[in-house]
């Protein structure tokens, strides 16, 4: 009958003349308010099913009620995955994958991992790229302590620290020493003096064995031992005392 008009002006013409203006109940406005600020376009059809988009715009802009700016991004993000073919919201959104639930147990959002602390126990966060294994700082260096003492340490020597010195090796002999040498004799100095073993054998008590030494330069002798038996042995003493 009108060839040359499309059928929504027909429908804007029918309304000018009064043949078709259905005017909205005050049901459908309250209904309008609810759900059009944060409802999607989805929900929003199902609660007015005889209005269309158009007439829901209208109706919410002459109300002077907008849309919520979250769900204008939302929307447009969903417009973005379906335009290049992907599903906004997967099936099993809200809910943990049955086939994944077992592996998916113990972990969070963002790669972030539950575990539990070595040292006390404790459960604490972390990423699960990071090769944390205590839950603070005090942990941490206790288990430090344990990971580089006994064998772990790079100068194990046998735990001869823990040997116990022989019985003449008393008072007596060191304050022996101690007058006889009067000085460290590596680097000549006069105080915080102690008596060392050269061949590192806390039951090899004698007089060519033990020499005076201050206690920075006895603290370095615990360190390359063979170098220090080359620079220490009897001769050598010897020779620094004649200096």
């Amino acid at each position: 009958m009108l060839p040359s008009r499309t059928w929504l002006a027909i429908l804007a013409k029918m309304g000018q003349v009064g043949k078709y203006r259905r005017g909205w109940s005050l049901e459908e406005c309250n209904i309008l308010k609810k759900v059009y600020r944060s409802h999607e376009w989805s929900d929003i059809s199902l609660k007015l099913p005889n209005r269309t988009r158009n007439s829901i715009k209208l109706k919410a802009s002459k109300l002077g009620i907008s849309r919520s700016k979250r769900v204008i991004i939302n929307e447009q993000h969903q417009t973005k995955m379906a335009k290049y073919g992907y599903i906004s919201r997967p099936p099993w959104a809200g809910k943990k994958r049955p086939e994944h639930s077992s592996k998916m147990q113990g972990r969070t959002r963002n790669g972030i991992v539950i575990k539990y602390c070595t040292i006390c126990g404790a459960k604490f966060k972390s990423f699960r790229s990071q090769n944390i294994k205590t839950c603070s700082g005090k942990c941490k260096n206790i288990q430090h302590g344990v990971s580089i003492s006994g064998v772990n340490h790079h100068n194990w020597n046998g735990g001869s620290s823990h040997m116990s010195y022989g019985g003449d090796f008393n008072k007596v002999l060191k304050s022996y020493i101690l007058n006889r040498d009067s000085l460290c004799v590596l680097c000549k100095n006069e105080t915080n003096l102690v008596v060392h073993h050269v061949d590192y054998n806390k039951k090899n008590n004698t007089e060519e064995n033990l020499v005076t030494l201050c206690k920075s330069c006895h603290a370095k002798t615990n360190f390359n031992r063979k170098l220090w038996l080359n620079i220490l042995i009897p001769k050598g003493i010897g020779v620094l005392r004649k200096k």
